[in-house]
């Protein structure tokens, strides 16, 4: 049995995705003293929270939900794919009370599938993180990272809180992701890879399998396609990067089952994506007629 701290960051919508993530760290970390601490603005509806809270309601899980000002965001670059979200996770060190000294963050896009408790025992004393290389960014030369030189993804992140503030990371953070703007594309992480650059400790990628490791045809830095072969075939922790989710009827994850294998043990249980219309079971069953199919295209 361990006593685990883990810290999730929410906006309302991800409340779905945050309930299939608490869900399957319940399932697999019975045994576990967990208390989870939700950071997020006001705008997840009371309607949302009490479905979410149905969740873990007969559980032994503590949850603690820490409210964070968005208007602190207003200056920070965003986007489609970015809202001031991505960024409430630099805060941390502020946000969670002074005598936690260590902390799992989780993106809420996430499936655990096993017990987190050796991942968050592990020593990272001379570390402000523990991380997993990210197998896909092009841009770390812009960021004055070397191409030899590990990128991580900031989706699963074991850290040090005590480093965190003697260093003052929030303020490093904040500074580089104001300053940086045009180069900055994966907003708040490119910012941790050049604050923490020779500073974080790599991890076995079972800890954090995202999708592109089940693409991956080369070695990355940090571990092997030996490695790759471990974490894809039994990840600890199921990460659903990148653009399309498993959430979309067309999203391709080999395993996008498991998030619904989950959902259904929600209040959302019900829900059916948006894209799923005849013409998309058609592609995805490969029944789509050609014809149709070059018509639909020139539409």
């Amino acid at each position: 049995m361990a006593n685990i701290n883990i810290a999730i960051t929410l906006d309302k919508n991800y409340v779905q995705h945050t309930a299939v993530m608490i869900y399957s760290l319940l399932n697999h970390n019975k045994d576990n003293n967990i208390c989870l601490y939700i950071i997020s603005d006001g705008g997840v509806s009371q309607t949302d929270w009490d479905k979410l809270e149905k969740v873990y309601k007969n559980s032994t899980l503590k949850v603690e939900k820490i409210l964070v000002d968005v208007a602190r965001f207003a200056n920070y670059k965003l986007s489609a794919h970015a809202t001031p979200a991505n960024y409430y996770r630099i805060q941390m060190a502020e946000l969670l009370p002074a005598h936690i000294d260590k902390v799992l963050y989780l993106d809420v896009d996430i499936v655990v599938r096993h017990d987190l408790s050796e991942l968050y025992n592990l020593n990272i004393d001379d570390y402000l993180i523990a991380a997993i290389e990210d197998p896909d960014n092009p841009l770390k030369v812009e960021l004055g990272i070397a191409k030899n030189e590990p990128y991580f993804n900031s989706g699963v992140l074991l850290i040090n809180l005590a480093a965190w503030r003697r260093e003052k990371l929030h303020d490093k953070l904040s500074d580089f992701i104001l300053n940086n703007a045009a180069i900055i594309r994966y907003w708040d992480q490119d910012a941790f890879n050049v604050i923490c650059k020779g500073k974080w400790k790599p991890l076995h990628p079972r800890y954090n399998t995202q999708t592109e490791m089940y693409f991956l045809k080369t070695d990355a830095i940090t571990y092997t396609l030996v490695n790759i072969k471990e974490a894809t075939a039994d990840p600890v922790i199921l990460h659903f990067t990148g653009r399309t989710k498993p959430w979309e009827y067309m999203n391709w994850h080999p395993k996008k089952g498991e998030y619904y294998k989950c959902l259904k043990k929600t209040p959302w249980k019900n829900f059916k994506p948006a894209d799923k219309t005849i013409v998309n079971i058609l592609r995805q069953n490969k029944l789509m007629p050609k014809f149709l199919e070059k018509l639909l295209q020139n539409r």
